[in-house]
């Protein structure tokens, strides 16, 4: 490993890169380890989440930690919907985290809804996630 020093310089470099991709009114913040949560406001439908979930897959695939070490790194991804699985933080968190839950054991680069969404959940990009 190359140790906590640069696993914390990843870690926040990954914070401030990730939060160009989103837009001004979407909500990044680091919730421990090496998770981080997104709120964004006004996504109208699954195909639209699909789409913002491609922007992290792409952003992950070209992720540069350091000018000079090029690290490698993936994201799992749990969707939960307000209102339809929470209409408070505590409520939409859990359901976040275990659509999360449900990405890692399907293994690495994965989304996962909180509940099933049939063919939207079916057409998930194959590298999205963790």
């Amino acid at each position: 490993t190359m140790g906590h020093a640069f696993g914390d310089e990843v870690l926040r470099s990954l914070g401030i890169q990730i939060g160009a991709i989103f837009r001004a009114s979407d909500i990044i913040g680091r919730v421990g380890g090496d998770e981080f949560m997104v709120f964004l406001k006004d996504i109208p439908n699954d195909e639209a989440i699909l789409k913002e979930a491609k922007k992290v897959e792409a952003f992950f695939k070209s992720f540069q930690a350091g000018e000079y070490v090029k690290y490698k790194a993936t994201a799992s991804i749990g969707v939960a919907i307000f209102p339809q699985e929470g209409n408070d933080f505590e409520t939409l968190y859990k359901a976040a985290d275990q659509g999360l839950y449900k990405a890692k054991k399907r293994g690495k680069n994965q989304l996962a809804f909180y509940k099933d969404r049939g063919q939207a959940e079916q057409n998930e990009p194959s590298d999205t996630a963790e």
